[in-house]
Parts: C-alpha cells; structure tokens; sequence
C-alpha cells in the first residue's frame, strides 16, 4: 500500500520556508541592484543587457533535454525507493548536456564578430563565457532540488544571490555596464565550489547511447515546452529589439526587471513544489488523489499572486517618481505587465501536473504554449506596425497568457476537477484576477482625476485594502481564518528556528 500525498500547504511550508526567506533577501539585494544600476547606466546601455540577454536566454533554453528528462524521472523513481536506478539516469544526463554545451558556447563567441557596436561585441563574447560556467553549475543546483535537499539549495543560492548584487554594486561605478556583464561569472563559480564541497550529487562521467536516446525522447517535448515558455516571455523583447528604438528596449526590460521579481516569489514556491508533488505521485495510489491536494494550493497561489499585482504597481509608481526618474515611461509598461505576476503563478500548476510522470502529456502542454507563442509574435508585429509601441505589446502579452492559462486548466479538470459539482472552484481561482483588473482600471481613472501625487497615493492603497479584505471575507473565508494563518506563522517560525 503506498503513502498518503504529501502535497499539503503545510509540508510544502515544510520544505520551502527556509528557501523561500533565502530568496527574498537575495532578492533584496538584487532590487536595490537593480535601482543602483538604473542610476548608473542609461536606457541604451539596458538595451544592450538586454540583448546580449536574449542571446544567453535562448542558449540555454535550446538542447537535447537529457537533462530535463532526468529531472522528471528521478523524483518519481526516488518516490518509488529506486535510488540506484535515478543516479544512473543523472549521471548520463549531465555527461550529454556537458558535451552539449561547448556548442551554443561557440556559436554566442562567433556571432560578436559580426556586430560593429563594440559594447556588443564585448557583451557577446563575456556572455559566452558567462553561459558556459552557470549552465554546468545549474546542473548541482537543479538535483540538488530533484533530491529534495532544499536547504543545500538555500545556501547555494545565498551565495550566489548575495555575491552578485554585492559585487555588482562594488564594481559598477568603475567597470559600468562590463560589472554587470562580469560578476554572474565569478557568484556562479562561487556557487559550484560550494556545491562540490558541500552538496556533491555524486557525479561521475557515464556515456550511455541508449540510454541517452531514451532520456532525449523524453527530454525533447520538455525542453521545447521550457523553450515555448521562456519564449513567450522575451519575444515581446524580441520584437522590440528587432523593430523599435534600443531606448525603447531598455525601458521595457526595466519594468520587466521588477515583474520577474514578483514572478520569482512564486516561482520559488513552484521550484519546491515540482519535486515533491512528482514523487508524491509516485507514492499515492491513483491520479486523481494524488492531484486532489493542488485545489487549495492553487486557490492560495491566485488569491496571494492577484493581490502582489497591486503591491508591485504602487511599489513600482514610487521608484519610478522618486528614484529612478529616467524611467518614468516604464510605469504605463509595468502596470500592465504586473498582471503577469498572476497569470504565470497559477500557469504552473496545470504544466507540474501535464508535465509528471504519472500523466505524462507534455507533449499538449507544449503544444498549447506554442500556440501562444506564435500568436504572441503575430499580435507583437500588428500592435508595433499600427504604433501602439511598448505599451501596446504589453497588453498582447497579458491577453494572450490569460488566454493560455484559461486553457491549460480546463485540459487539467479531469484531474485537478473531475467531478462537476467542483466546477466553481475554477471561478475561485479567476475572481482574484478579474478584482486585481477593476482595481487597476480605477486607479487610472483617479490618475486622471487627481493631480496631487499624495493625495492618490493615499487614496489607492485605502482602496485596495478595503476591497481585498471585502473579497477574502465574502469568498475566502474558509482559506484564510485566522486559525490558519496563525498555523501556518508558526510553522514558518519553528522551521525557522529548528534549521
């Protein structure tokens, strides 16, 4: 007889809590980065990080995915107390993907060549050398996480998270632009050393053919569904770089820095998450018991995600007026972005569910997410040619993801909701959003009305603690007691203290 889920509120809490505080002071850290850099650098200089960007981003997200072939197998055979078998299929994993790498290396040092702009030709061949080293560390950091030893990973990410921003504020004024370019290096070089030392995997060299056919024909559909995704979040960068002003980059990577800040929470909790809902899977007998505890995971993921939209808006009106004035023009671009923030948080529930061993439909997954690509760079060409600029491929970007998340869970009901009478569970999970968007609408509209910056300040953040709390009394009630929430603190605190 197999054991009972573990995929509760309280042991994803458990696992992540520790991780999660990690990320938020590395994260931190990392935001007031992003201001120093702000400040010193010009918008053209951020286009040409955020071109050089694309380049890394698109490497590493390209390849024959033995990697994340292993990463999905190892939780469920683990769960399944096959740990030889899982070492085996890492370490033929990481043998590939090693060989693999020096490929998308040549090919970023070759392309500087043919760029006349010398801080992209600089940035190109840094790059390079910056992809080389972090993808081969990613590889200790992601089965560090596929053996669920998330403490390991806590430490790791502490040094590189804490590294880079340092030394990026340290060497800024000197180096400019080249210390922002540099320093992911030397933290990810950092990273590995601790990894080696005090978290090994157990690695060892192991070429396999067949084996390694295997892990690709799983790999594959994983790899283009982790393309698709990435894909879709820097195509709308994409085609900025391709068709409108570097300035009108930078100041669209700028309010796209800070969404991936609120993203990232989440992303975190998805990270710890992933793993220990595949090798509950691989535990629980029968599917639909398995997936039965990411109702009220997802319920908790909408409400928390909608209402760090607000958050992330006032937050970011603030910097923008008061500190970084440069980047003034970013701020119509981030509040509709910031919606992101939800629809990317509760994306990952369907996509852990399609993409597990005990369901095994990646395949539609990425097929879904392609669809929504394409459609992207479609609406991003329109929206440019008829000169609604950045803020008009904003909105492309948000409606097409409402549009794509809306479809992943009606794929997943038959698991997540099979039985009908659930239905308005899924009206639960969109309420957060559609209050998140009428909030917005309003504060444009007071924009409008009210010229004292303080005076709407004040008025919107009253508006949005009322109305939150109105909605959490009348239809969340059962979630968020203060029983709950008294439970869930203290869990936090007697992690926090027994670690």
């Amino acid at each position: 007889m197999r054991s009972e889920s573990d995929v509760t509120v309280r042991g994803i809490l458990r696992y992540s809590v520790k991780f999660n505080i990690a990320n938020l002071i590395a994260k931190a850290l990392s935001f007031i980065m992003a201001i120093v850099i702000a400040v010193v650098l010009t918008p053209e200089d951020y286009g040409v990080l955020g071109f050089v960007g694309l380049w890394s981003m698109y490497a590493g997200l390209i390849g024959p995915g033995m990697d994340a072939a292993a990463l999905r197998e190892m939780p469920f055979l683990l769960g399944r107390g096959e740990a030889d078998r899982a070492l085996h299929i890492q370490n033929i994993a990481i043998t590939g993907k090693i060989l693999y790498n020096i490929i998308p290396f040549l090919i970023i040092l070759s392309a500087s060549f043919f760029y006349s702009n010398e801080l992209v030709r600089a940035g190109l061949i840094i790059t390079a050398v910056s992809y080389i080293v972090t993808a081969n560390t990613k590889y200790w950091i992601d089965f560090n996480y596929a053996r669920q030893r998330f403490n390991k990973v806590v430490i790791g990410n502490l040094i590189a998270g804490i590294a880079t921003p340092v030394l990026t504020m340290a060497l800024i004024f000197w180096l400019k632009i080249y210390a922002v370019l540099t320093v992911p290096i030397i933290s990810a070089l950092l990273a590995f050393v601790y990894y080696i030392r005090k978290a090994d995997i157990d690695y060892h060299f192991e070429l396999n053919r067949r084996e390694t056919i295997g892990l690709m024909k799983i790999g594959i559909p994983l790899v283009l569904l982790t393309f698709v995704y990435w894909a879709s979040r820097i195509a709308d960068k994409t085609m900025i770089a391709a068709y409108l002003p570097l300035r009108d980059l930078g100041i669209y990577s700028f309010a796209v820095t800070f969404i991936m800040f609120g993203i990232s929470l989440f992303s975190d909790f998805g990270n710890v998450l992933q793993p220990v809902l595949w090798t509950s899977l691989g535990k629980v007998e029968g599917l639909i018991e398995g997936v039965k505890p990411m109702r009220r995971i997802t319920v908790y993921i909408s409400v928390v995600s909608a209402m760090s939209i607000g958050i992330f808006q006032f937050g970011f009106f603030l910097l923008a007026h008061f500190i970084t004035t440069n980047y003034l023009p970013s701020i119509p671009v981030f509040n509709v972005l910031a919606f992101n923030i939800f629809l990317m948080s509760i994306a990952m529930v369907p996509s852990l569910i399609l993409n597990s061993s005990a369901v095994n439909k990646q395949t539609l997954n990425t097929v879904i997410w392609s669809i929504g690509l394409v459609l992207n760079i479609l609406l991003y060409y329109l929206v440019i040619v008829m000169g609604l600029g950045i803020v008009g491929v904003a909105w492309v970007a948000i409606g097409v993801q409402a549009a794509v998340t809306l479809i992943l869970f009606l794929i997943v009901r038959q698991y997540l909701l099979p039985d009908r009478k659930e239905l308005p569970l899924l009206g639960k999970i969109y309420l957060p959003f559609i209050v998140s968007l009428l909030l917005y609408l309003v504060s444009v509209f007071l924009k409008n009305q009210i010229q004292n910056v303080y005076l709407y300040l004040g008025l919107l953040f009253a508006l949005f603690v009322l109305v939150w709390l109105a909605v959490i009394r009348l239809f969340y009630r059962d979630y968020f007691t203060r029983e709950n929430i008294l439970m869930l603190w203290n869990k936090a605190i007697s992690m926090i203290k027994r670690e």
